[in-house]
């Protein structure tokens, strides 16, 4: 499947805003868990959709303070790392790029807030997971879950 140069715009500006603060290998399996969403059970079956799926992500929501935050215009090391977003982005999604997640479709970063929903019924108590949705790997400061 290809994707067009916005979807890759899309993504990037996705993972760009949930992992600029990883290294590339965070982005890059970032970028494979909102792939991995296309047409999974729950998800919508567009790229865009998941990204703009209601609730997916904090920063699309306009209360968010990053809602209007724009990559390209971006300074220093954000900027650094959204050029790297964009190359990740299209490498996860144009090409044969194995996934470090195996196959995930959530994440988390256990440092930050988790929403109670999220730890109540993807990642369990002690961070390994529920029954519905075992812990893959840990990939930076993210925690991957199917």
């Amino acid at each position: 499947m290809n994707f067009s140069q916005e979807e890759i715009t899309e993504l990037a500006k996705c993972t760009w805003f949930e992992a600029r603060g990883s290294a590339s290998e965070g982005m890059r399996a970032v970028a494979h868990c909102v792939k991995n969403r296309i047409g999974a059970e729950g998800f919508p079956k567009t790229l865009i959709g998941v990204i703009y799926q209601r609730n997916a992500f904090s920063w699309t929501r306009p209360d968010n303070p990053e809602h209007n935050l724009d990559p390209v215009v971006s300074t220093g090391l954000d900027q650094t790392m959204y050029q790297e977003a964009l190359r990740l982005a299209a490498l996860v999604l144009n090409t044969d790029d194995p996934d470090p997640t195996n196959g995930a479709h959530y994440y988390e970063n256990p440092t930050a807030a988790a929403s109670g929903w999220f730890s109540r019924v993807i990642a369990g108590p002690d961070l390994m997971g529920t029954s519905d949705h075992p812990f893959t790997v840990q990939i930076g400061a993210h925690r991957f879950y199917v």
